[in-house]
């Protein structure tokens, strides 16, 4: 996984590279485009008027005609003698657009022979020396100075744009890169110098910034039509994002100078934010693409959760999506008002355009929250299918007329291709395809015990991606966290808790359900692992809360706290619907609080009290002697508990001994109560007190 790691980190260092070094090369070639196009208006100008010049296709001129090009060379010579020897790669580039013409130009060395020879004889004519009126065919000319400045007039400002919309566009990925740096530098300090950390309570801040969502206490569950609420910090985050959008949107355009196309103020900015807001759209794919990879560096460098990926990779498409929206609107008005709206829908440019941004606003809503939460796996092969679809139609939209500002859709298409890639070799790694044991825990939770090649050591944190080869969704991959079994003979296994929802695990289910003694072998993938581990051994007391299934998130911390064998007071609540959670893992919670070390409570939400004694008690089975073996540790409390009363009862009570970490795992209205309790008690301990979650948010 280290060797995997680097190569994560070498593919990520040669895409930035590849992307800066085609922004530097695009953004020469944009100035150097204005005076060979200008040079090129102003010499067929010359010739036109007094050359007596006709040529019968479009493209003719340019591609064959020795005259013009030695009056664009000329042009040059005057203007700017550097770009001369651009002429032969601007000419060959636009005479490759018509390759059923078989175009044939000279090379390089022969364009400055014809130019060499047509100056050293004097055959360029200077068309200050002409009577208005005077023909003189077939031959060389200077420039019309007249169309050259008019057509500069229209040139820079419009390919300003383009080097507008680069320069901004790299501004905001090296915002983005500033934010991975400072949360890089607090995770590598945590790492680091984890007691360090711990003795800098920064209480103000991380009580009314850092932990806290933008509005009242809901972060977790998603609010109705809108989705998820942002942590504050996320929120500063992207709001700082917006905001350069905003701004880069909205200055540096050129004072409108009438010019050789168009007399309109109205046209010429219309024509310039549609030039800056296309490139800008395109810029920010590659933060699409990472923010949304399983493989993701960033991840790695500042232990960020998916979550909060997820949040910024939701915002920057946004923003894409306005830029490419502004972009569509403004050229196919200007289009309109030109009257060339016909002509441009017979471009494919321009279909493969408008299909992009249709298909972005078809990508918008579907990723509603509303429509993800209730269809996850519909809506994510649809999400995935329409992706492609959207960056193929910009492709196709900037290359096929040879526009060329692709420097930022090549590294994200590499950025997909290289996450699908790991993924695969993750899958390998973990020893391929994997004959896994699967069985019946309870009334709607199932087990699994996988025994994967050990290429990674396993840590408390890590969940991985499974795929099932079942024909009803072999493809899909679900998360689950893993814990490694403690019990003897199943060292080095990793085990998996599912319970029935929809889908994959409800197909799982049925086919346990059916099977005999509802146990069943199947095949599956593994891929991982991924997540990031909390530093809770640091604290003097570590707070580990679990709502249901949660418990496999919050079971591997308590037993790596427990085998360190260090003073710390370690806490575990467990939070459960009902007492058939005493089935899904007696034996690995008995051996974990045999010794009594450990303060554990299970709150059982709606349970019967007399009935679940007399379950207790009664030895009559083996299944009640299991939980009747396991009881002695547990100490089982009735009715749903307050959990700001318990975080805040939890700190009061261990909190006088020094720093306290909270750990939560649970449906979301419980990691929200968890959270908003922590940050109100962050002066109620001696020292720090820090909140964690581990949360998957769809």
């Amino acid at each position: 996984m280290q060797i995997l790691k680097r190569l994560t980190v070498l593919r990520l260092t040669f895409l930035l590279a590849l992307c800066v070094s085609n922004v530097t090369a695009d953004t020469y070639e944009f100035s150097t485009h204005n005076e060979l196009y200008s040079c090129a208006e102003a010499a067929e100008s010359s010739l036109t008027t007094f050359g007596n010049l006709t040529y019968l296709k479009y493209g003719d001129l340019m591609c064959k005609n020795r005259v013009y090009w030695i009056s664009t060379l000329e042009c040059l010579h005057e203007m700017k003698p550097d770009f001369m020897n651009q002429v032969h790669g601007y000419i060959a580039s636009y005479c490759s657009l018509f390759p059923q013409r078989n175009y044939v130009i000279p090379s390089s060395d022969g364009f400055d022979e014809m130019y060499q020879n047509a100056s050293s004889t004097n055959w360029i004519v200077n068309v200050s020396t002409l009577a208005l009126g005077e023909i003189i065919p077939d031959t060389p000319m200077t420039p019309n100075m007249t169309v050259y400045h008019l057509t500069m007039a229209y040139d820079v400002p419009v390919y300003n744009e383009i080097e507008n919309g680069t320069y901004f566009s790299a501004a905001i990925i090296g915002y983005w890169v500033l934010v991975v740096l400072v949360g890089s530098i607090f995770n590598f300090m945590n790492k680091a110098f984890p007691k360090t950390m711990i003795k800098w309570k920064l209480n103000f801040v991380r009580k009314y910034f850092v932990l806290p969502p933008t509005f009242k206490k809901r972060h977790s569950r998603a609010v109705w039509l809108v989705g998820y609420i942002p942590t504050r910090v996320q929120t500063l985050v992207v709001a700082g994002h917006c905001l350069m959008n905003l701004l880069m949107v909205s200055i540096g355009y050129a004072n409108f100078k009438p010019n050789m196309y168009l007399n309109s103020s109205y046209l010429m900015h219309e024509l310039m934010l549609s030039h800056r807001t296309a490139i800008m759209s395109f810029g920010q794919i590659p933060l699409l693409i990472i923010f949304a990879s399983r493989n993701n560096l960033l991840a790695m460098a500042t232990g960020w959760s998916f979550d909060t990926f997820n949040v910024y990779h939701r915002w920057v498409s946004r923003t894409m999506f306005i830029h490419a929206a502004i972009h569509s609107v403004c050229w196919a008005d200007y289009g309109a008002r030109r009257h060339y709206i016909s002509l441009y829908y017979a471009q494919p440019y321009f279909r493969w355009g408008v299909a992009a941004t249709c298909i972005g606003a078809a990508i918008l809503f579907q990723a509603w929250q509303f429509l993800r939460s209730r269809w996850y796996e519909t809506f994510l092969l649809i999400h995935i299918i329409l992706a492609a679809a959207y960056i193929a139609g910009c492709y196709v939209h900037v290359d096929v007329n040879g526009f060329g500002y692709t420097e930022f859709l090549w590294p994200a298409i590499a950025l997909w291709v290289f996450d699908r890639f790991f993924r695969l070799v993750r899958m390998g790694l973990n020893g391929g395809l994997l004959k896994t044991s699967f069985e019946m825990r309870g009334t709607d939770v199932f087990r699994a015990d996988i025994s994967y090649w050990k290429t990674w050591t396993f840590y408390p944190g890590a969940h991985v991606y499974i795929y099932v080869m079942l024909p009803s969704g072999f493809w899909q991959s679900h998360p689950f966290t893993v814990f490694e079994s403690n019990l003897p003979g199943e060292e080095g296994h990793i085990i998996i808790l599912g319970k029935k929802k929809h889908g994959l695990t409800e197909t799982i289910y049925k086919r346990l359900l059916n099977a005999e003694c509802g146990k069943k072998d199947l095949r599956i993938f593994v891929e991982g692992p991924y997540g990031s581990h909390h530093h809770l051994g640091e604290f003097d007391t570590a707070v580990l809360i679990a709502g249901g299934i949660g418990i496999t998130a919050i079971f591997p911390y308590a037993l790596d706290l427990k085998a360190r064998g260090q003073k710390q007071h370690i806490v575990i609540r467990w939070v459960v619907h009902s007492e058939d959670a005493l089935t899904w893992m007696p034996d690995e919670l008995n051996s974990l609080l045999a010794d009594g070390t450990i303060d554990f409570k299970l709150h059982i939400t709606s349970s019967d009290p007399s009935k679940l004694d007399k379950s207790l008690s009664d030895d009559s089975s083996a299944d009640n002697e299991k939980q009747s073996s396991s009881t002695p540790s547990l100490n089982i409390v009735n009715g749903r508990p307050d959990m700001e009363e318990m975080v805040t009862s939890a700190i009061s009570l261990y909190g006088s001994d020094g720093s306290v970490g909270v750990l939560v795992c649970g449906p979301p209205a419980m990691n929200d109560d968890v959270r908003a309790s922590v940050a109100n008690n962050l002066e109620n301990a001696k020292g720090k007190v820090e909140y964690f979650e581990e949360a998957f948010a769809w």
